[in-house]
């Protein structure tokens, strides 16, 4: 807000949407979708508060997505993506919390 109760925002940039070889480091604003199941898929190593990253599956259920030195939803673990046809899309909040996760 503006201090004076005045709301605004901007639009982040749209989403850059590749098909990636496994053990790519993603990159903010990256979409990446998987083409093979069993593909491990890196988050960036130093990412900053607000970054946004998108991982879409086909129909398999094990992509494992890896915070890289960092955290998922607070737990330093790899992630497994295990809902077939989805997006799952990792938001960046802190070194503490890490990357919250919504799936679509």
């Amino acid at each position: 807000t503006s201090g004076a109760g005045i709301l605004s925002w901007e639009y982040p940039q749209t989403f850059v949407t590749n098909v990636a070889p496994a053990g790519t480091t993603l990159g903010n604003l990256q979409r990446v979708v998987v083409s093979s199941p069993g593909e491990t898929f890196l988050l960036p190593a130093t990412p900053v508060k607000d970054w946004q990253v998108a991982i879409s599956v086909g129909n398999f259920s094990n992509t494992i997505v890896n915070p890289n030195g960092g955290k998922i939803m607070g737990i330093s673990d790899s992630m497994k993506l295990d809902v077939i046809n989805s997006t799952t899309y990792f938001y960046y909040v802190d070194n503490s919390y890490g990357w919250r996760v919504s799936c679509t």
